[in-house]
């Protein structure tokens, strides 16, 4: 809006000039107009208002994980873009140092508490961020550790794996959650003799696989939801813990669209509209853009 209003500024200067000089009470008027200090400060705070816009729509987008963006983007606005110049105006300024007080009231960079945040977590598990760059040495040891003390937690059993047994020597009213999570194979003749020759695959150890990942290649031009699909094997816990954070919004902006969508759909003259139509048409006008033309 102000560049179109800096944009038009002339068009608009002569505008008011010309309706001033047709109305009798001019005094009152010109006490509304823009003086030729206002203009140049809002000249002036157009950049950090645009640096403010791009981190809106960052945050706000559906297509990508915004969550592992949310630490990396307040500290680069902090660092690069609320950053005060010597040939900034004095109003610019002020701007600037109240807009970063309002920012670090709300979020604390240096707190070790954010170091164990979805934040934090799921930048890490960015594998465009994973070695943890943006971090200081104390919150990337903290943030790491937590990621490791969380992979502690979790069990690593594939819903598909093969366990070779004797059949015969297990009855069906074998615990259910072993036969749940295992395929029974029958033994061979072979295999009773001798044993099972065939040595089944090692479990990587919690550290191993975390560094397996922290060195792994990645190419930032790869979606990230589909990298973690082709790695989820290397990385059973890791991506356990991918799927729990990188799935936060880190607004609700998209959750408001939605409602948004929804009444615009029902209106005074739609008001009758059924439940499950109305769910049906949101989710087309969502994702029709996915659906083959």
């Amino acid at each position: 809006m102000l560049n179109s209003i800096i944009k038009n500024r002339l068009c608009l200067i002569s505008c008011f000039d010309e309706i001033i000089s047709n109305i009798s009470r001019k005094e009152n008027l010109k006490k509304i107009l823009l003086s030729m200090n206002e203009w140049l400060i809002i000249e002036s705070l157009i950049p950090s208002l645009d640096s403010i816009d791009a981190v809106y729509r960052l945050m706000t987008g559906e297509t990508y994980c915004t969550i592992s963006f949310v630490y990396l983007t307040i500290m680069q606005f902090l660092n690069e873009h609320l950053i005060s110049k010597e040939t900034d105006l004095i109003e610019v300024k002020e701007f600037k140092v109240r807009f970063r007080q309002e920012i670090e009231s709300r979020f604390t960079p240096s707190n070790e508490l954010i170091a164990k945040s979805p934040a934090i977590l799921s930048s890490i598990l960015n594998p465009q961020f994973k070695e943890g760059s943006h971090l200081d040495k104390k919150m990337k040891k903290l943030a790491f550790n937590e990621i490791k003390d969380q992979m502690k937690g979790i069990n690593v059993l594939k819903s598909t794996e093969i366990v070779r047994v004797d059949t015969e020597q297990v009855s069906d009213n074998s615990d259910s959650e072993v036969l749940f999570q295992r395929k029974k194979v029958k033994l061979s003749a072979m295999e009773k003799i001798f044993g099972n020759t065939t040595e089944s695959p090692k479990e990587v150890s919690i550290n191993e696989e975390f560094k397996s990942y922290i060195n792994i290649a990645y190419d930032p031009n790869c979606d990230l939801f589909n990298w973690w699909q082709q790695n989820e094997n290397e990385f059973p816990r890791l991506a356990k813990l991918a799927k729990k954070y990188l799935s936060i919004p880190s607004t609700s902006v998209s959750s408001e669209r939605i409602f948004l969508t929804a009444g615009n759909l029902i209106t005074k003259k739609r008001s009758a509209l059924n439940p499950y139509l109305v769910n049906k048409l949101v989710f087309l006008k969502k994702n029709f853009k996915h659906f083959d033309s």
